[in-house]
């Protein structure tokens, strides 16, 4: 029956493919800022704001922000092609110079928001710490430490920007270890733990206060914009995984003829979801070979091309080779270990 089956399996498959890239965009998942202090004892995780730069205050003057997304909504092997970020200033110091440099840093740890609000002027001075909350100390307080106080982070900014005034926007375009942090979030969700915000640390009265996910206005708060290329979808009978389903995909699913495996495991040969290769796969895999070109010819038409001829010869023989096998040991196994085939 299967060397019948294979007899009928013409055609030369060819998996052509056309992905677009998607565009998505983020609103970040947490927020929070770090307020420089030897104690720790400060944060604002809930506040509508995170403060970086430097303040015009006479202690503790080093605001750092924390920032971070939750990419699960890109597909698993996605390729990033673009990684751009938008946040709103909401205040500025009296005085300050009309243009900050602020770069975007990759974490490399994880840390604890919290619902504490600023205190002080604009909330610039923070609010008492809570269990759980980042500070310039703590990834989550009071046991959790940061190896570097101020936060642990690539020296290297992954981009930079320059940041205005109240009422301006803080955008960071896209480069290449911007998109290379994004697509290591991607592929890696475990090691996602967004970005520290750091601005001109040496020049008083650089702070921005820029706007966060808790801000009133929607249109203000913190956006990332990416765009990426969806993976390729795998045609069922596609075994070797070359984007394109012919005799050597279904050389290889008779060689696994029979196996049980996990449902739909492709590498194989199982595409119908039962965990066992069989013939349910190989209709599939017939499916899903395009269809004969035909010839201006009549007397050619019905002819099989030359990779569809060896994809039912390929099928075939295997299957042959395989009862021919099957009947060798059947036969064997009549053999009555006393008895000797005579000499004569």
């Amino acid at each position: 029956m299967t060397a019948l089956f294979a007899a009928g399996v013409l055609g030369i498959c060819c998996f052509v493919g056309s992905v677009r890239g998607a565009v998505m965009t983020f609103g970040a998942s947490k927020d929070a800022t770090l307020f420089e202090s030897l104690t720790g004892s400060f944060s604002a995780g809930g506040d509508a704001g995170v403060f970086v730069g430097k303040t015009l205050e006479s202690t503790n003057t080093l605001r750092r922000g924390l920032i971070a997304f939750d990419l699960s909504a890109i597909p698993n092997g996605a390729t990033i092609n673009s990684a751009s970020l938008r946040l709103s200033v909401t205040k500025h110091a009296s005085g300050g110079p009309s243009l900050v440099s602020m770069g975007l840093h990759r974490l490399l740890g994880d840390w604890g928001e919290g619902n504490v609000m600023g205190a002080g002027a604009g909330g610039g001075q923070g609010g008492p710490a809570a269990i759980g909350d980042a500070t310039w100390l703590h990834q989550f307080r009071p046991g959790d430490l940061w190896a570097n106080p101020g936060g642990d982070f690539i020296a290297q900014a992954s981009a930079t920007t320059s940041v205005g005034f109240t009422g301006s926007s803080a955008n960071w375009a896209s480069t290449n270890q911007l998109v290379a942090d994004v697509q290591g979030w991607v592929s890696d969700p475990a090691n996602n733990f967004g970005w520290l915000i750091r601005g001109n640390e040496s020049l008083a009265g650089s702070a921005r206060r820029l706007a966060t996910s808790e801000a009133n206005q929607p249109n203000s708060r913190p956006l990332l914009t990416i765009g990426f290329t969806p993976p390729p979808v795998r045609t069922p009978g596609d075994v070797n995984n070359d984007g394109s389903v012919n005799s050597a995909d279904a050389a290889m699913l008779a060689s696994f003829f029979g196996m049980a495996t996990t449902a739909n495991n492709f590498n194989v040969g199982e595409f119908s979801g039962d965990g066992i290769v069989g013939l349910a796969d190989l209709t599939i895999l017939q499916q899903n070979l395009s269809p004969l070109t035909p010839s201006a010819s009549p007397s050619l038409a019905a002819v099989p091309e030359p990779s569809s001829a060896l994809l039912v010869f390929t099928v075939a023989v295997l299957f042959g080779t395989r009862r021919w096998t099957n009947r060798r040991i059947v036969e064997s196994r009549r053999w009555v270990p006393n008895e000797m085939p005579s000499s004569r």
